[in-house]
């Protein structure tokens, strides 16, 4: 029994760990808008938004995304190769961390 009770505490602490890392990745998307807005940048601000926002929406419809990414008006948005290529980047990295969890 103390192993089991061992295993599912160390089961829910990486499961907290994978959470954190999650939010951590919009965390740092919204610090650097907020570098690009007192910069005076206003291209990377609206950037760094778009791909935040645009995260949020995915992470949100998890699989029913890959439905709705083509009707949707933020990854629409997502003009340049690099653009997508970012956001792809981080939208893999979150699902693995999420399909760690047990949440995708």
């Amino acid at each position: 029994e103390g192993i089991e009770l061992d295993e599912g505490d160390s089961k829910r602490s990486e499961a907290h760990l994978n959470l954190d890392r999650v939010i951590q990745v919009f965390r740092e998307l919204r610090s650097e808008e907020k570098i690009c807005l007192e910069k005076n940048d206003i291209q990377g601000q609206k950037k760094y938004a778009l791909l935040n926002q645009t995260l949020l929406l995915a992470t949100y419809f998890g699989q029913e995304w890959i439905n709705i990414k083509n009707n949707c008006e933020e990854y629409q948005s997502l003009k340049t190769s690099e653009d997508i290529a970012d956001f792809n980047k981080l939208h893999s990295y979150i699902n693995s961390l999420l399909e760690e969890v047990g949440l995708k």
